[in-house]
């Protein structure tokens, strides 16, 4: 009995201090980010709402509004196809500096074992859509709050400052870009609360993407009884992508990726048709002209023809999607604001090879974009992803004072 009594009082002494840690860590957490900013963050991370989960977007939506609100801003929802929504508080009719984010995720399967948890001894924040974007979505929140509660600042200092939210950002902001576009047509500023890359770095510019299909049409035949009269789609697709495969160059920040394969029916026949998606990341137009160039020729050119019949494969070429590339001199505006700072004279730049909401809005030639100005960590789009919470208040800090720097230039003209 005694025996029995001493087992139970060391299980439940290990069970009262694991459960004292992780209220001792949870605090920990609450106190580097901020008790609002954690509790808002756990809260929309628990809700999965990849790209097509209309029903969920809405729920982050329900949670989030209340916040702009209380800050004063109004609100509008503009209805888009498919039941998406593109989000729109402000202050005035005509904002002239633009933070931009989105809501939606990559995850459609909720990962049981990831969930939402913190390891401050780690300064990480894991969960699904931690960095990219929901702990955007927080920072700018709590950047405005800070800036509305500063009672240094005139009450109007956020009246030239627009907000957009959209849920199709994953997918390229097919049903959300053109209204986004019309809304910042005068705008002057966009900051865009895609995380920053793990070293901490901005984005000086942002590759460009193209979609495209390359469909190859042969002729279908009896594989053992008339095999000499067929013409194989798919052998000639593999000759086509070794060729497509030769095309990246990495100097260029020029990459081709097949990325989807499929031909034939059945092993028995001939391969009649084969296709693939290709994916194209481009910084330079003059390089996706060129290339658009070498494609053209690789699918004129056959490789597979039928000795007997003479007849030649067929190929063409489709676009499926597209997005501008950010140049640098769409960013020039914020380089020379931030390596002019004495206290972030040390930012780093980088290019990538993704694209945000700043390529679709690129053509607007007045607009100078920061990209990169969410949290950061590692592990984006997979079930590792998480945010370095010191970066979250650096950000905090960085990103405010841009923002004063923006509005007070435009107040001064």
């Amino acid at each position: 009995m005694i025996k029995l009594l001493y087992i139970f009082f060391i299980l439940f002494s290990l069970i009262t201090n694991t459960y004292s840690d992780d209220i001792d860590n949870e605090k920990k957490c609450e106190n580097t980010l901020g008790v609002t900013e954690y509790n808002l963050l756990k809260k929309i991370v628990l809700i999965n709402n990849y790209t097509e989960n209309i029903e969920n977007h809405e729920k982050i939506r329900d949670i989030i509004k209340p916040y702009f609100k209380e800050l004063g801003f109004h609100v509008k929802e503009f209805f888009l196809e498919n039941g998406h929504k593109l989000m729109y508080y402000s202050l005035s009719d005509n904002p002239k500096l633009w933070l931009i984010g989105h809501i939606d995720t990559v995850f459609k399967d909720v990962i049981v074992n990831q969930g939402f948890h913190c390891k401050s001894s780690e300064d990480k924040v894991f969960g699904q859509g931690v960095i990219d974007m929901k702990g955007g979505i927080v920072l700018l929140l709590s950047i405005l709050k800070k800036i509305k509660e500063n009672s240094k600042l005139p009450s109007s200092t956020l009246n030239d400052v627009g907000i957009l939210i959209n849920d199709d950002e994953e997918i390229g902001s097919p049903y959300s870009q053109n209204i986004m576009r019309n809304l910042t047509k005068n705008a002057k500023y966009a900051i865009i609360f895609e995380p920053g890359l793990s070293n901490g770095a901005f984005v000086s510019s942002s590759s460009g993407v193209k979609w495209i299909n390359l469909h190859v049409q042969g002729i279908a035949a009896h594989a053992g009884l008339e095999h000499h009269l067929g013409l194989n789609a798919c052998l000639e697709l593999s000759h086509k992508i070794e060729d497509i495969s030769k095309l990246t160059d990495y100097n260029k920040n020029l990459t081709v990726n097949v990325g989807v394969i499929s031909g034939g029916t059945k092993p028995n026949v001939v391969c009649e048709s084969a296709s693939a998606q290709i994916d194209i990341r481009y910084q330079e137009i003059n390089d996706l002209k060129n290339l658009d160039w070498d494609l053209k020729n690789i699918a004129d050119n056959s490789y597979i023809i039928n000795p007997i019949t003479r007849k030649s494969t067929i190929s063409n070429i489709k676009t499926i999607a597209g997005v501008p590339s950010l140049t640098k001199n769409k960013t020039t505006t914020f380089r020379e604001w931030i390596n002019n700072s004495t206290d972030m004279k040390d930012t780093k730049w980088e290019h990538v090879g993704y694209a945000s909401d700043a390529n679709n809005l690129s053509s607007n030639d007045s607009i100078q974009f920061l990209v990169g100005a969410g949290p950061y960590g590692s592990g984006m789009h997979t079930d590792q992803e998480y945010m370095l919470m010191k970066s979250f208040n650096s950000r905090k800090d960085i990103i405010t004072k841009l923002i004063l720097k923006g509005v007070s230039n435009e107040n001064t003209k």
